[in-house]
C-alpha cells in the first residue's frame, strides 16, 4: 500500500529549500509506484492533490507557478480533480514534476542570495544584541543547520570569485568576527576557510 505521509516531510523540505533534485526524485519514485497500478487510484489522487496544495502554500508565488506549468491545459492544474485513471494522474505528476523543476532551478540561485541578504540585514539591524544561529534561524523559519550550510555555500562562492580576504568575507556575511566565521565554516565544511582558499589556488 502507498503511504504519502512518509514522503510529506521530504516534499515539504524540498519546497522550502527549493531543492529541485530532491523534488524531482521523490515525485519520480511516486510515478513509478503508481504506474500500472489502477488499485492505487485513490492514494495516487490524494498524493497529487497534497503535492499541489503544498506547492501553492509553501512556494512564494506558488499559485502562479502551478498555473504557469499547466497553462496549456483547458482546466489548468485543477484538471487533477477530474481525473479517473492512474495513467491520467501519472501524466499530471510528470507535467508537474518537470515544470516545477525547470521554474525552481532558475529561481534557486537568486532565492538563496536573497535569503542570505535578508539574514545579513537582520543581523546588522540587531548588532547590539548577541544573536545565536538558532535565534536567527528561528526568525526565518529555517533549521540552524540549513542556515549555516547556506552561509558557507555563499561564502565559498565569494571566495571562488575572489571577493576579498577571510575577514572581509566574514564582515560581508554579517559575522561578528573572522574567528567566529572560520569556526562556523569549518564546522559546516570540515575545513577552514584558509584551507579552502589554498585548495582553490592549488586547483
Amino acid at each position: 500500500m502507498f503511504d504519502f505521509s512518509e514522503s510529506r516531510s521530504e516534499i515539504r523540505r524540498a519546497f522550502e529549500e527549493l531543492d529541485t533534485l530532491a523534488l524531482y526524485t521523490i515525485i519520480s519514485k511516486m510515478i513509478e509506484i503508481f504506474e500500472d497500478r489502477p488499485d492505487l487510484l485513490v492514494p495516487a489522487t490524494d498524493a497529487a492533490c497534497n503535492i499541489l496544495y503544498m506547492a501553492t502554500s509553501l512556494l512564494a508565488d506558488g499559485e502562479n507557478i502551478v498555473e504557469h506549468i499547466f497553462e496549456n491545459e483547458p482546466e489548468g492544474y485543477r484538471a487533477i480533480y477530474q481525473m479517473h485513471t492512474i495513467e491520467e494522474i501519472a501524466g499530471w505528476l510528470i507535467q508537474f514534476r518537470d515544470g516545477c523543476s525547470e521554474i525552481l532551478s532558475t529561481r534557486r540561485q537568486s532565492y538563496k542570495e536573497q535569503i542570505v541578504k535578508n539574514v545579513q540585514e537582520y543581523i546588522k539591524r540587531n548588532l547590539s544584541t548577541k544573536l545565536s544561529l538558532n535565534q536567527v534561524a528561528d526568525v526565518f523559519n529555517f533549521s540552524p543547520n540549513y542556515l549555516s550550510h547556506l552561509f558557507s555555500k555563499v561564502a565559498k562562492e565569494m571566495m571562488v570569485r575572489g571577493e576579498g580576504r577571510n575577514y572581509e568575507i566574514s564582515q560581508k556575511l554579517g559575522y561578528e568576527s573572522a574567528f567566529y566565521f572560520s569556526k562556523v565554516f569549518k564546522k559546516v565544511t570540515g575545513i577552514s576557510p584558509r584551507e579552502y582558499i589554498q585548495q582553490i589556488e592549488a586547483g
